[in-house]
């Protein structure tokens, strides 16, 4: 799935109200050229949130802290039941 695909499937939120799990943007989907989504893990000894993401430039997954990295919007995932998971995976497979 796209970062757009995942925004369209998360709701924004608040910085003071993110937890482990939710989703953080680079940008809103089409605003720039490109975008990057990553996964909040953990605080660092700050209480940063700390960024699970994937680095072109590292060319692996590492962990960063959220601000520092460039990520400006959290957003909560939504829950899907399994049908509608498989619905948007048969639509994904369609587009391609």
């Amino acid at each position: 799935y796209s970062t757009a695909t995942q925004w369209k499937y998360s709701t924004a939120i608040n910085w003071d109200q993110a937890q482990i799990g939710d989703l953080v943007f680079f940008n809103v989907p089409g605003a720039a050229k490109g975008n990057h989504v990553g996964i909040i893990v953990g605080y660092d000894d700050d209480g940063k949130y700390l960024i699970a993401h994937c680095s072109s430039s590292r060319n692996c997954v590492v962990v960063t802290e959220a601000i520092i990295s460039g990520f400006h919007y959290v957003r909560r995932p939504l829950v899907m039941r399994n049908d509608q998971m498989n619905a948007g995976f048969l639509i994904a497979q369609e587009m391609q």
